[in-house]
């Protein structure tokens, strides 16, 4: 039982419609110690991202992974994004290649490229925004002790600017365009006025308008006239209609993918959001290999694995110790339940004789 091994085995003929060697994956997979597991995912990315003229992106899963290594000294508890970011993006191929390809509902490789590599590039954000409650949470304790005390201190992360792209166009109205195609009820615009009055950042909606902010620019640089025709660049193709469908797509499925599942009014259905439902899926199973204080190797990929047997997924997780084997099912199962995912089985039982 190990997942690792399982997944090589099941996208290795996979390796030129994703853009990756099968040798370099097995290598990632076996480097030791994490943070040069971290240094050969970002070069990872880098190489699969390249062909398509983005490979400018690893400077800022670069500055992602330093920044994270820097906050595990000051809040040891929180994981690992740039490792995850590579296992997710193998995992998606295995379920959208034996899964969703099973009821025609295949998610475009480079879609699943952008949309599983970038979808936490917004982390150091979120973590900001957390450092500074505790601060003015004891700021507001030591007031209460004055009699002069009568209001509390507050600390808001603001992020500006990052919805204003060019052409007078606004990622907001696109990527609730998406959404609605999609048939997923959500207000993208009240989202994010919700996490800014909340003060506690969002990861995947502030990923979502840095990937789709700095593409639009790139697109812009290349393709001024925005035409829906043959525009390349060093040999790499800025058609207008590519970014409208690839780029705002993979957007909009990084917009919702932390999202909690309370906030879907109805379900992700594949056959109608296939990305949305792909990206959800593989982030909320990919919990092997994430270190963080509390299990400092993080847990073994010898005690998950995945299976397709029809048209169900099966994903079984064997962890020594039954409670936090059953905080973790029930963790997944409560992030998935947005999803239309009946036949995505987690340990089940087996049938009886």
């Amino acid at each position: 039982m190990n997942i690792n091994e399982t997944l090589l085995n099941k996208i290795s003929h996979h390796s030129s419609e994703y853009g990756f060697q099968n040798y370099d994956l097995q290598d990632f997979i076996e480097t030791e110690p994490f943070y040069k597991k971290q240094k050969n995912a970002i070069n990872l990315i880098q190489y699969i991202m390249a062909k398509h003229g983005k490979d400018k992106f690893r400077r800022h899963f670069a500055n992602l992974a330093q920044f994270e290594c820097g906050i595990r000294n000051l809040k040891p508890t929180h994981r690992d994004h740039v490792v995850h970011a590579m296992f997710s993006f193998i995992l998606g191929i295995a379920i959208n290649e034996n899964y969703l390809k099973s009821s025609d509902n295949c998610v475009d490789p480079f879609q699943w490229k952008l949309a599983s590599l970038f979808h936490d590039i917004g982390y150091p954000i979120q973590v900001a925004s957390r450092l500074l409650k505790p601060f003015t949470g004891e700021t507001n304790e030591i007031g209460k002790t004055f009699k002069s005390h009568n209001k509390n201190v507050n600390f808001k992360i603001i992020p500006e600017g990052f919805e204003n792209l060019t052409n007078s166009k606004n990622s907001f109205d696109l990527i609730q365009k998406r959404l609605d195609e999609w048939g997923i009820q959500i207000d993208a615009k009240k989202e994010y006025n919700r996490m800014i009055d909340s003060g506690d950042i969002d990861h995947g909606i502030i990923s979502s308008l840095a990937v789709l902010n700095v593409i639009d620019l790139m697109y812009q640089e290349y393709n001024p006239e925005r035409i829906y025709g043959d525009v390349r660049e060093n040999g790499f193709n800025f058609n207008q209609e590519n970014f409208d469908n690839d780029i705002i797509s993979s957007c909009s499925a990084i917009y919702i993918h932390n999202l909690s599942a309370e906030c879907f009014k109805n379900r992700i259905y594949r056959s109608k959001a296939p990305l949305a439902f792909l990206l959800r899926l593989s982030d909320c199973l990919q919990e092997w290999d994430r270190p963080s204080d509390e299990n400092i190797s993080g847990f073994s990929s010898n005690h998950f694995d995945i299976e397709f047997d029809g048209n169900d997924l099966i994903f079984r997780i064997d962890i020594p110790d039954n409670d936090v084997k059953d905080q973790i099912i029930e963790k997944i199962k409560n992030e998935i339940s947005c999803l239309d995912c009946s036949d995505v089985k987690i340990n089940p039982l087996p049938n009886p004789i």
